[in-house]
């Protein structure tokens, strides 16, 4: 099942938390019915009638099924009326050919834990509340965005410091900011998300300074890579102590000196 597939069965489980009333009859609740309206509204094709059912002033309870539409049939837009799906927890826009800014309407969406937005042909700087975003899980990667303001992303060509935005995001699992144009040293709120972050991919970016031995206390990391940057001296044998690690990776920088006896998951 594709990412956009996917989508549409996680719509499908929210709103059926709205399914039941009180006796037991299955209702719709009016802005689960505009919000999925509004979505289908957006999709130019769909051949084989998948969506045949979603028909206003029907029960939207009634309306899901194995809804496996291909990649492609989203058109250039997505209704902001998407926003009224107040329970919405995961959004995948991934390899679509919708065009224009970030999608502000995720802002209104207070239940969004995951956000995935890859292989898209949105352009313009990312906004610079993204942060507000109360997400464990982000990926914005292949996309056309492009500036100085914050992202959680690789394959733009976003640049500077990476922003100090860290302090509220202590449920953090992953960031992947690789292939920027990223500079200087990390800010001083990534220790912040020491407690529960597991992957962390800073390569491929022009990041300098020494590795900061508080990394050291990212207890649960497995994946690690600050490859193809700028970092020099020496690596803090702190590392030696983690033991989670899956994936390990410092090559082409400018380190020196001895290199920590790591331990590996295997």
């Amino acid at each position: 099942m594709n990412s956009f597939s996917f989508t549409i069965v996680i719509f499908a489980a929210i709103i059926s938390l709205h399914c039941l009333s009180s006796t037991g009859e299955a209702t719709c609740h009016p802005d689960d019915e505009a919000g999925l309206l509004a979505f289908k509204s957006g999709i130019t094709r769909d051949p084989v009638g998948l969506l045949n059912s979603w028909k206003k002033g029907t029960k939207c309870c009634s309306w899901f099924g194995d809804t496996s539409l291909g990649r492609g049939y989203l058109g250039e837009t997505i209704s902001p009326l998407v926003a009224k799906l107040q329970h919405l927890e995961d959004v995948s826009f991934t390899y679509l050919k919708i065009t224009g800014s970030f999608p502000q309407f995720l802002f209104h969406l207070p239940n969004l834990t995951v956000l995935r937005i890859s292989g898209t042909r949105l352009s313009g700087p990312p906004p610079p509340n993204i942060g507000a975003l109360r997400l464990t899980d982000i990926t914005i990667d292949d996309n056309q965005f492009t500036g100085l303001i914050p992202s959680f992303s690789w394959r733009n060509h976003l640049s500077g410091t990476i922003p100090n935005i860290f302090n509220s995001m202590t449920k953090l699992t992953a960031l992947d900011l690789s292939r920027n144009r990223f500079s200087r040293k990390l800010p001083l709120s990534i220790p912040y998300l020491a407690p529960t972050l597991t992957y962390l991919d800073l390569s491929q970016n022009n990041l300098s300074g020494t590795i900061p031995s508080y990394l050291s206390r990212f207890h649960a990391l497995s994946t690690f890579d600050l490859s193809r940057d700028r970092f020099f001296g020496v690596v803090p044998m702190s590392f030696a102590n983690m033991t989670s690690f899956f994936h390990f990776r410092l090559s082409q920088n400018l380190l020196t000196g001895t290199f920590p006896a790591l331990k590996f998951v295997v």
